[in-house]
């Protein structure tokens, strides 16, 4: 590859603003010392990044041990541009206002009951004018930031490749060019992507150190996001991770994909509540679930042992394709169930993987949303690995990694 000195230039000013990140706050001498760069260069950059906001000088730092002027403290600034982010999934759909640092602004939340109409008998101009309507709601809150809102950022629930939704088992989002009709509404920027891609960047953005890691979403669908060195993978059909359409059974149970046996029909969040719903002639939620297992009934603890079984087969694949450094699992019988973790890593016997590092989201139903802010964030500040995970750490209450 041939590097321009444009290239070269735009590269360091990228290492030059997550190496600001990382240290939260750092002097222009200790930049040039931890980057490698001479000073002038890290001040000339210094000066561009501070020029376009991205960058503020906060404070007098202290003298070294030889005395001398004492250094300006220079940090990221957490607001320099904001985030609409979007999750559409079949039971629930969420618009977020975040500032690139992943804070919350401004949340709105729908059920299942309130667009119901707007998924399954899907009238696009109804559903556009649904999403429009929240959009500019965000859009009209003051976010204090200097660049204000500079993305539109969405996760669905299905395959898709190059902001173009291919494919949608539980709704069918798949029949609207999205993206197109958006995009004709408003000047900034639109980014659509798969909700387990989205919950993977989120993990590697906000919460982890790893450089590589799977993101395994439960939700009304199975998927698995995955990051190597980075860089996001998603083949080219945009079908990478699509774990739940990985067949577990021959010959099972039909599937929306066209497939017979695939893993989300055993295991999906919608399989489990309708399995319950049935043998106990009821509406079932999560506390159910919970009280069931905890009373040891029968049943419940036969299936719920047989759905992490299944799961944990389908991560030794994993482990064995792919051997990543970290597998972030996502999924709310997971965050309430605490016997199920060691249960899925006792069913884990292959001696290559005994010690797999395999754990719970911190970021658990934000995750999505986070890897929305992410996406957008890559682009408006031009780092192409833009990791925000000691900022985040350090201002949220999420629990550390």
């Amino acid at each position: 590859m041939i590097h321009t000195n444009h290239t070269v230039r735009k590269n360091n000013e990228a290492f030059i603003l997550q190496t600001i990140i990382n240290n939260i706050e750092i002097s222009r001498a200790d930049l040039s010392k931890l980057t490698g760069l001479n000073k002038p260069s890290v001040s000339d950059i210094i000066k561009n990044l501070l020029h376009n906001h991205i960058i503020n000088e906060t404070r007098l730092g202290a003298s070294s041990n030889t005395g001398g002027r004492k250094p300006i403290l220079i940090s990221f600034n957490a607001k320099v541009a904001s985030c609409i982010a979007i999750n559409i999934d079949r039971d629930t759909i969420e618009f977020n206002l975040r500032y690139i640092d992943g804070t919350l602004i401004h949340s709105l939340i729908y059920d299942y009951d309130d667009f119901i109409s707007l998924i399954e008998d899907f009238n696009s101009p109804k559903l556009i004018n649904f999403l429009q309507s929240n959009i500019n709601t965000l859009l009209s809150i003051d976010t204090d930031s200097f660049y204000g809102t500079k993305g539109i950022s969405i996760a669905v629930h299905g395959i898709v490749k190059n902001d173009k939704i291919m494919f949608t088992p539980n709704y069918k989002l798949d029949e609207l060019d999205l993206f197109s009709e958006l995009s004709s509404i408003y000047d900034i920027p639109i980014y659509i992507n798969n909700e387990a891609n989205l919950s993977a960047l989120g993990e590697y953005t906000y919460s982890s150190y790893s450089e590589s890691l799977i993101s395994i979403s439960i939700h009304s669908g199975i998927g698995a996001g995955v990051i190597s060195n980075g860089n996001m993978l998603v083949g080219k059909k945009g079908s990478i991770g699509e774990i739940g359409h990985a067949i577990i059974y021959p010959n099972g149970k039909k599937c929306p994909c066209g497939n017979f046996g695939c893993l989300e029909q055993y295991i999906s969040k919608k399989v489990i509540y309708d399995t319950l719903q049935e043998h106990f002639n009821k509406k079932i939620n999560l506390s159910d679930i919970i009280k069931y297992w905890n009373q040891k009934d029968p049943f419940v603890r036969e299936f719920i042992t047989k759905y992490v079984t299944l799961l944990s087969i389908q991560i030794n694949n994993i482990l064995c394709t792919l051997d990543p450094a970290t597998i972030v699992i996502n999924g709310n019988l997971f965050f309430n169930i605490s016997d199920l973790l060691p249960l899925l890593h006792k069913n884990l016997s292959n001696n290559l993987y005994t010690n797999a590092n395999i754990k719970l989201s911190t970021l658990k139903n934000d995750a999505i949303l986070l890897g929305c802010v992410a996406q957008m964030a890559r682009h408006f500040l031009k780092v192409e690995h833009l990791k925000l995970t000691n900022i985040f750490n350090a201002n949220s209450a999420y629990p550390k990694a």
